[in-house]
């Protein structure tokens, strides 16, 4: 399989195919391609976050000296942060799938479900301009991440050979716990937030 064909296979995943994911699982060089997908989508994440920041940073305000160095050294971080939170990510599905019994290696998960996050990546890309559409936008944004979820959970079910029951809450469970720490941490800044003024 060539990397195109196994870019092509994360698209197949969208449409609910489960022969694209067993096609990444047997090909030999799967895990290489998702690893350079990654590196490729972690540059994109860094480079987008990267700009955002350095134009932030040049709006009227406070004078803030971003040297070569410092913006090199920031555009570096921001990539090693985006690539490490995919890993990371990836590896707390992995682990609950382990608990719930699933069957593959972490290389299997990280083969199939780069390859749909690629395949989502560009769909958001796509659809981005929408979002600025009001009301209307975010109703596509948030379609699109559920839509994300349940082929995720497809693909873990595939790759790990688990239950729907069983896949939904491999993904699910550490969603669910990620939106609570973010809750926790919001309404800790608001809440505290009148003492550090």
């Amino acid at each position: 399989m060539s990397f195109i064909t196994y870019i092509a296979n994360g698209f197949r995943q969208l449409f609910w195919d489960a022969q694209a994911t067993h096609s990444i699982l047997k090909e030999t060089h799967g895990f290489r391609y998702a690893l350079i997908l990654l590196c490729i989508l972690s540059g994109f994440s860094a480079l987008v976050t990267f700009a955002i920041t350095v134009i932030l940073l040049s709006l009227p305000g406070p004078e803030l000296a971003l040297s070569l160095p410092i913006m090199i050294l920031l555009f570096i971080t921001l990539f090693a942060g985006a690539l490490l939170f995919s890993l990371l990510s990836y590896g707390v599905t992995h682990l609950v799938a382990r608990l719930f019994r699933g069957k593959a290696r972490f290389s299997a998960l990280i083969s199939a479900g780069v390859a749909l996050s690629f395949a989502l990546s560009v769909i958001n890309l796509g659809t981005s301009l929408l979002s600025l559409i009001p009301l209307i936008g975010p109703l596509i944004s948030f379609a699109i991440f559920v839509y994300g979820v349940i082929v995720y959970i497809r693909v873990v079910r595939e790759v790990y050979e688990l239950s729907n029951e069983r896949a939904a809450g491999v993904v699910l469970i550490p969603l669910a716990v990620l939106f609570v720490l973010l809750f926790i941490l919001v309404g800790g800044v608001i809440l505290f937030a009148p003492f550090y003024v």
